[in-house]
């Protein structure tokens, strides 16, 4: 355990991790994650039982900066694992931040600076986004599962444009991550990025619905 002063445990929502184990992407479980001492606490699927594994890196796109942790020790336990992330005091602050505080997927700022000045043109953009982004998520899921990457791949391109047309940079950030891991051939790292899309379509849509609910009493 690191020699930093202890804080107390606090627990946080279910959440997942992307972890890097010498050289293979993992995902965290976060179901059980707490935050104790000045470590990350959570469990790890598919650990043999005694193993003890160093994780390079815990990766950034959900929801962490790459420089958040260099080093995570886990130790099997039954079919999971702990893992335990080497943090300073105000790095776990700033990790118990972000792990409670969802951060909103549109940029309401640029949102808005685009096109609430042109109302016909904001709800047009809105309910075809609506559309396109549920639909292009059905179609990477269908693709992904009879293994046409390439057609997968061009959703996702395809899914970053219109994204990034009305703002949702998370949404964004996942397709284009999506799109190049599997232009690289690397599909298992593909694969992580997946549920972040279903995720940060459902999110992007919801945030939207709020906002026009909102706009159109104002």
């Amino acid at each position: 355990m690191p020699t930093q002063e202890r804080r107390k445990a606090s627990r946080v929502p279910a959440r997942e991790l992307d972890v890097v184990v010498r050289g293979a992407h993992k995902r965290l479980e976060a179901k059980d994650i707490s935050i104790e001492g000045v470590g990350l606490i959570g469990s790890i699927p598919d650990t043999e039982p005694g193993l003890t594994e160093h994780v390079d890196l815990v990766v950034g796109a959900r929801p962490l900066a790459r420089d958040v942790a260099t080093r995570v020790a886990y130790v099997g336990r039954s079919s999971v694992g702990l893992a335990f992330v080497n943090l300073d005091p105000a790095t776990a602050d700033e990790l118990e931040r972000l792990m409670t505080k969802r951060e909103r997927s549109i940029d309401l700022d640029y949102f808005e600076s685009r096109y609430a000045k042109t109302p016909d043109l904001l709800v047009r953009l809105v309910n075809l986004f609506t559309q396109d982004s549920s639909s292009k998520r059905e179609q990477i899921r269908e693709a992904m599962a009879t293994e046409d990457y390439k057609r997968a791949s061009a959703v996702a391109h395809s899914l970053a444009g219109s994204a990034a047309t009305l703002g949702a940079l998370k949404l964004r950030q996942s397709a284009l991550q999506l799109e190049q891991q599997l232009k690289a051939g690397n599909i298992e790292e593909a694969r992580l990025y997946i549920q972040d899309i279903e995720e940060e379509v459902e999110q992007a849509n919801a945030e939207l619905a709020e906002y026009m609910d909102k706009y159109s009493k104002s």
